[in-house]
């Protein structure tokens, strides 16, 4: 399934923008802290099978 094209535009609104934001960086970090984690994870089971 293909998703349709969306046009990239200004969000006027101060309090709207703002709330995109912080959506777009807390999902961000979300992914972030689960990679971390997920590269942690790895590192150690690899120490422990040397």
């Amino acid at each position: 399934m293909v998703r349709g094209n969306t046009q990239m535009r200004r969000i006027e609104n101060d309090s709207s923008r703002q709330v995109a934001f912080t959506k777009r960086r807390n999902g961000l970090l979300k992914k972030l802290s689960s990679f971390h984690f997920f590269v942690m994870l790895t590192l150690l089971s690899h120490c422990q099978a040397s």
